[in-house]
């Protein structure tokens, strides 16, 4: 069998979220190949496929597989026509529709995203990726209550989907709603403990409660996760924080 590339369960690397979160490290956001982030195969087990029994379910396969390499190599108008073919074959294939909320969501037309999640949801309503991007397309708009709704829902689907525990944290800590988002952060580190942007979220928040020890160990942390990934900017800001956190000045605002 081919191995499928999921678009949809890649993160949004590694850029802020500042200016919606205020807190300072961005969500992994649309599953979709921001940072390529691996294959998600149960996804793909749970499709019911009729390929190799059907000429529409191949020629599907076909352009599902056509529009993954073009969304790879960045010509996402031409993927989302891809996707679009593959859907109107085969309309099962719900990674096509995943992947298409994605590549619509890297357009800015999240409403759009937001119905092709939808209608992901309701032919197969145990798919958690298209919760997680759905909630993430509702946070760019700003509706941060239906988008926990839907962290929360993926999480149901998925019980170790750390990005999701992530952005869940994210969102609650836009309601000011700090203890539920360190649990969420908290979580997300439980289930991958290599999840850099989790442990200097939580750093930042525990710090803005006066956990001063407990911050500075999440935020060393995340510094060196950050220098184990190869994300040495994200590792020089948190190492400037920590500076100014041992010389008892202001760090975060």
């Amino acid at each position: 069998m081919v191995k499928r590339q999921n678009f949809s369960e890649l993160r949004n690397g590694t850029g802020f979220l500042a200016a919606i979160t205020s807190i300072i490290l961005a969500a992994p956001v649309s599953v979709l190949a921001r940072t390529s982030e691996n294959l998600v195969p149960a996804i793909w087990e749970r499709q019911d496929y009729t390929i190799g029994q059907t000429a529409d379910a191949r020629q599907a396969e076909t352009h599902y597989q056509l529009g993954v390499e073009l969304q790879q190599s960045g010509r996402v108008t031409e993927a989302i026509a891809e996707y679009r073919q593959a859907i109107r074959l085969n309309p099962k294939l719900g990674v096509a529709r995943i992947n298409l909320g994605a590549a619509l969501a890297t357009q800015g037309q999240f409403d759009a995203a937001i119905e092709v999640y939808a209608e992901a949801v309701r032919l197969q309503p145990e798919l958690p990726e298209a919760y997680y991007n759905w909630g993430n397309a509702l946070i760019a708009l700003e509706r941060v209550s239906e988008a926990i709704s839907k962290y929360r829902e993926a999480i149901r689907l998925q019980p170790d989907y750390a990005n999701a525990y992530y952005n869940l944290g994210n969102a609650l800590a836009m309601q000011e709603r700090s203890e539920e988002a360190i649990a969420a952060w908290r979580q997300a580190i439980t289930i991958n403990p290599e999840l850099a942007e989790a442990h200097g979220n939580l750093g930042l928040a525990l710090y803005r409660q006066g956990r001063r020890e407990e911050a500075v160990a999440a935020l060393e942390k995340a510094r060196d996760l950050f220098q184990q990934q190869g994300n040495q900017q994200l590792a020089d800001r948190l190492e400037r924080i920590l500076q100014q956190l041992s010389s008892d000045r202001p760090a975060i605002s």
